[in-house]
C-alpha cells in the first residue's frame, strides 16, 4: 500500500498514548510525542522504508537515546516535538553486537516489541 507521509504522521499522532510511550508516567497529552520515537520510527519504516537512525539527545541536563528515520537521504523525525527547540541531537551509531540491523536490535526488547505492535495496530486501523 502506498501511503501519503502526512496521512501516516496524522495516524501516528492520533495513535500515541501512555501505552505506546517508553515511560508511561512521562507521557502526557500536552507532549504526546514524548517517548514515542522508537516505536514510531519502526512504524514509519514499515510504511515508507528507509533506514533507522539513533541519536544521543541532551536537553535540560537530561541525556537520552532518540530514534528517527532517513528516507531517500532525508531525515524524517516524527517525534522531534517531544524535545525543546534547543535540545542537542547527535547521531549515535550503536554497537549492533549479534544483531543484523538496528531494527532487529530494537525489536529484541520485549517492551519495545509490545509497544510497537500496539502502535502499528492502531495506525493500521486509521489508514
Amino acid at each position: 500500500m502506498t501511503i501519503d507521509i502526512h496521512t501516516l504522521i496524522t495516524a501516528l499522532k492520533r495513535s500515541w498514548s501512555a501505552e505506546t510511550a517508553y515511560d508511561a508516567s512521562d507521557w502526557s497529552p500536552q507532549n504526546p510525542a514524548r517517548g514515542q520515537c522508537a516505536v514510531s520510527s519502526l512504524v514509519v519504516q514499515d510504511y515508507l522504508g528507509g533506514e533507522l537512525v539513533r541519536f544521543a539527545s541532551e536537553f535540560d541536563g537530561i541525556k537520552e537515546k532518540h530514534y528517527a528515520n532517513v528516507i531517500e537521504g532525508a531525515l524524517l523525525d516524527v517525534t522531534r516535538s517531544q524535545f525543546p527547540d534547543d535540545a542537542v541531537l547527535v547521531v549515535s551509531h550503536p554497537d549492533l553486537g549479534e544483531f543484523a540491523s538496528l531494527r532487529e536490535r530494537m525489536l529484541a526488547d520485549e517492551d519495545t516489541k509490545r509497544r510497537y505492535k500496539l502502535l502499528k495496530e492502531r495506525v493500521a486501523a486509521l489508514l
